[in-house]
């Protein structure tokens, strides 16, 4: 989603999906004395300028920028006007973080630390926007590591909704039934057809072991983060159900 920035690249114009409205930020610090270490970060951003959501997405935002510093330090923009602020502030903070805690590792070459972010708007119906999310990591070209996510959001209250707040009680279990047929992986392997030994899962713990839902125009997306509910080699699945099919109109 997000691509492989090369040492020192100054320019991730081609690595950024075309999606309207949705641009980016980015730093790059090296150690001053011959770049032994150095760590990239870029943040791509669409939102809405709503304050709720704003706020909603800066708190992510915050969380995801003190991870990959390693640190604490981080604070969340209060307040932000736009996705502008919001990336622009986040960005500048890791670049002041790094800048002050990079250290001269005397000849050794550490591997290039490379992170970056995408969140967009997809979805949005009355009070509730949902929001895309990809992160992504590289240790010097070490593989292809986007984690993918999806979360629903009310405009309102800043509350991300959950599987209740979307699919009556009285139809999970038959949204368990159908998850095993709807579930994909990234290397587009079926759930049914995956060999999960020794995971086998029943109905109730392969929904219980999601790692979260929302909804988006297709229909109720349930996902599972890499190594949730199969080996690492398969990455993420996602089930994408249509809310018809569940015996929910609501949406």
């Amino acid at each position: 989603m997000i691509g492989v920035f090369e040492r020192n690249t100054t320019s991730d114009k081609k690595e950024i999906p075309a999606i309207t409205g949705l641009k980016y930020r980015s730093c790059m610090v090296v150690c001053p004395i011959d770049s032994c270490y150095g760590q990239r970060a870029l943040i791509a951003l669409r939102c809405p300028d709503n304050a709720v959501l704003l706020d909603a997405i800066s708190g992510r935002l915050c969380d995801y920028s003190n991870k990959i510093t390693h640190s604490t330090a981080i604070r969340k923009c209060e307040k932000p006007e736009s996705s502008a602020t919001v990336r622009s502030y986040y960005i500048d903070a890791i670049r002041s973080y790094l800048s002050k805690n990079t250290e001269h590792t005397e000849g050794k070459k550490l591997p290039n630390e490379q992170h970056g972010i995408l969140i967009s708007d997809c979805w949005q119906s009355g009070d509730y926007y949902t929001f895309y999310e990809a992160t992504w990591f590289d240790m010097d070209s070490n593989g292809n590591q986007t984690t993918e996510s999806y979360y629903t959001i009310d405009s309102k209250t800043g509350k991300q909704l959950q599987l209740e707040n979307l699919v009556p009680k009285d139809n999970w279990v038959h949204l368990e039934q159908l998850l095993p047929k709807y579930l994909k992986s990234e290397v587009g392997t079926h759930y049914e057809a995956a060999n999960l030994e020794p995971w086998n899962f029943t109905l109730n713990e392969l929904l219980e072991r999601r790692t979260g839902c929302a909804v988006i125009r297709e229909g109720l997306v349930i996902y599972y983060h890499p190594m949730t509910i199969d080996g690492a080699l398969a990455g993420g699945y996602k089930a994408v159900i249509p809310f018809s099919v569940i015996n929910n109109s609501s949406y």
